[in-house]
């Protein structure tokens, strides 16, 4: 089928460009932006299990965002020449060094732009996306940045003018949790075999309580 020749194409195009560092082996305490803003515990899964990045790439709303975010970056890679890379910011957690990778969609020496692509209207734009175009500031010192969520009816554009801290994203790496957010456990492909799951977790908890009640 051409299906899958197309798919396994965009599979290995899409792993070579970001995310031949899982399979490299990635340096202890470094971590790029959008690991930071997720669940530990997927995180760790995900490094363990490089592999299982393709289970994230290959479904029709990720294809859809991923050829969003490649066209894009050719339309205006005059205006991000020089600033298209990959930027790096090292903060102190009690005591350990941590090195922070990011890549930013668009950045033209001033600008930040992040896109997001969804099916569904937007009211809001996601706590979890808003950090990470501050982080994105904090990461290239740009002064200004903007989300904009790419659906089939309607572009939304949010401005964000405050860019993380230093303080912020201590905090961050210090208070990282497994989930995040509980949200995360119902799309997480490792629900099944995590012991944080929100899920597993209520479940352990009911079952000590209805224990400890008899």
């Amino acid at each position: 089928m051409i299906t899958h020749e197309l798919l396994s194409k965009l599979a290995r195009y899409y792993i070579d460009k970001y995310f031949s560092w899982l399979f490299q082996g990635p340096r202890e305490n470094q971590f790029a932006v959008y690991e930071v803003l997720e669940c530990r515990s997927k995180v760790m899964f995900t490094r363990s299990l490089p592999y299982t990045i393709v289970n994230t790439i290959i479904s029709p709303s990720s294809i859809i965002g991923m050829l969003l975010h490649e066209g894009f970056g050719v339309v205006f890679s005059e205006e991000c020449a020089g600033y298209c890379k990959i930027y790096s910011k090292e903060v102190e957690v009690d005591g350990v060094r941590y090195i922070i990778n990011g890549w930013p969609d668009y950045y033209d020496g001033r600008k930040i732009i992040e896109l997001k692509y969804t099916g569904h209207p937007v009211k809001e734009p996601e706590h979890k996306h808003v950090q990470q175009v501050r982080m994105y500031m904090w990461l290239t010192d740009a002064k200004i940045g903007y989300l904009l969520y790419i659906t089939p009816r309607k572009v939304y554009e949010f401005e964000i003018t405050d860019p993380m801290t230093d303080t912020e994203v201590v905090e961050l790496l210090r208070n990282w949790t497994s989930p995040r957010d509980p949200s995360e456990c119902s799309q997480c492909m490792f629900r099944s075999v995590c012991p944080y799951c929100v899920d597993k977790v209520e479940k352990r908890e009911q079952a000590t309580q209805d224990r400890e009640s008899r």
